[in-house]
């Protein structure tokens, strides 16, 4: 997953544009995920002493810093995958379907009377 950052810097901490900020967070590939899966989050940045992670926006200043990791990530190809997660959530459940009663996925209608399909 971290294929979809432009880049991931040690020692660089992305100041402003802050959309969110997430706590207990054990590593930078944690913090890139959630960045992934947030809809407004451009970039993020890793403290890694407090183990917290800031989600960006547009906006930000790029600063020298020890004590973090930055990354920014593909756009397109993060909201992509947001849309997958979204989709993948919404299978046919064959339990749902129309079953009729001729049976499940059964082509013709079932009839109303004894009388035959000719003529109708």
């Amino acid at each position: 997953r971290l294929a979809e950052h432009k880049a991931l810097q040690d020692n660089l901490d992305f100041k402003g544009a802050d959309i969110d900020s997430l706590y207990d967070i054990e590593t930078a590939a944690a913090c890139s995920h959630a960045c992934e899966d947030h809809p407004r989050c451009l970039a993020f940045t890793y403290v890694k002493s407090e183990k917290v992670c800031w989600l960006k926006g547009e906006g930000y200043a790029s600063k020298s810093n020890p004590n973090t990791i930055s990354g920014a990530i593909n756009a397109t190809l993060a909201a992509e995958r947001r849309a997958a997660k979204n989709t993948s959530a919404w299978s046919l459940d064959d339990s749902l379907a129309d079953e009729g009663e001729g049976g499940k996925y059964d082509s013709k209608p079932a009839q109303d009377d004894d009388s035959s399909w000719e003529g109708r």
